[in-house]
């Protein structure tokens, strides 16, 4: 994204073959932008390059309003799992499984203490 900004190309241009929106291309432009002179200033330094440590801190997210969220990745990861199988692989009637079935999964597989139907919908 930041190499296509560099080439000039609009946010349409870049947000089309990442597969994400345009409004989400600005954000990140101008974050870089707004960075890149002190960039250029921790490249230019004499010590060891602390680049690596100033991009990643750049790209990284920033802080968001709001309670922190209940659910680490390593537990959504597997409840998404859960709601892409078939349901008789847990020994539950149907085709198809419903947020109260995978969250009632999600729990007696040990991924989490309890999720409510909602919050597995959320996943």
């Amino acid at each position: 994204m930041i190499l296509w900004a560099f080439d000039g190309r609009a946010h349409e241009a870049i947000a089309g073959p990442i597969g994400g929106e345009r409004h989400a291309v600005g954000p990140w432009r101008h974050r870089w932008a707004d960075a890149f002179e002190r960039l250029v200033l921790v490249e230019c330094g004499e010590k060891p390059s602390p680049r690596p440590h100033a991009i990643t801190g750049l790209l990284s997210d920033r802080p968001r309003s709001g309670s922190p969220g209940k659910f680490t990745a390593e537990q959504v990861t597997p409840i998404r799992a859960i709601a892409c199988e078939d349901p008789q692989k847990s020994g539950r009637p149907g085709t198809h499984g419903t947020p109260t079935e995978w969250a009632d999964e999600a729990a007696q597989r040990g991924l989490v203490a309890s999720i409510s139907p909602r919050q597995v919908g959320r996943c």
